[in-house]
């Protein structure tokens, strides 16, 4: 499944709340944890620089559903777009970590999300979102498929928010 939303704000201020885990509690829903299991540095480097993470990242889910938890490694990417413009990329999938083994009581699903930013204009950023998704552990199929229809365009509305909410943050 898949969408995408022009972001009235610069792309590093987009780039910054996919990335935070601080921003991810709040734009996230049912989130309840989200840790860096392995970053080296800054994420938001410069063009032509791949930079990989973890994360791991609890969901509650209403019951009777069972909360999900995940370990994605991320990788992220920035360079040019074919105009000039600065573009990145980010994914996430998917992964196993030996800090984060499954526990008995939450259900490891299986991701793999893809964003893509283009800058538009200084204060303009497109972003692209991709998900596939099987959350695993007994969910109905009629509503596993129902939210990963559902997923791009809710995600890509929160994280419109998130970035205009810390744009303006930084800007009063």
């Amino acid at each position: 499944m898949s969408g995408s939303k022009v972001i009235a704000v610069p792309l590093k201020v987009v780039a910054e709340v996919l990335t935070s885990n601080q921003h991810r509690l709040d734009y996230e829903g049912g989130l309840i944890e989200a840790t860096d299991l392995a970053r080296s540095s800054e994420i938001v480097s410069g063009p032509g620089q791949a930079k990989d993470f973890m994360v791991y990242k609890v969901y509650h889910l209403p019951s009777p559903l069972n909360n999900r938890d995940y370990v994605f490694k991320c990788i992220w990417f920035e360079d040019k777009a074919p105009n000039g413009s600065l573009m990145c990329v980010l994914t996430e999938q998917s992964a196993s970590h030996p800090s984060k083994p499954p526990a008995p009581d939450i259900v490891r699903g299986h991701v793999k999300a893809f964003y893509k930013l283009t800058e538009l204009e200084p204060d303009k950023t497109e972003c692209e979102c991709v998900i596939n998704v099987d959350p695993m552990g007994g969910m109905p199929t009629c509503i596993a498929v129902r939210y990963a229809a559902m997923y791009p365009g809710l995600m890509l509305k929160r994280i419109n928010a998130q970035a205009v909410k810390t744009f303006k943050g930084r800007s009063s």
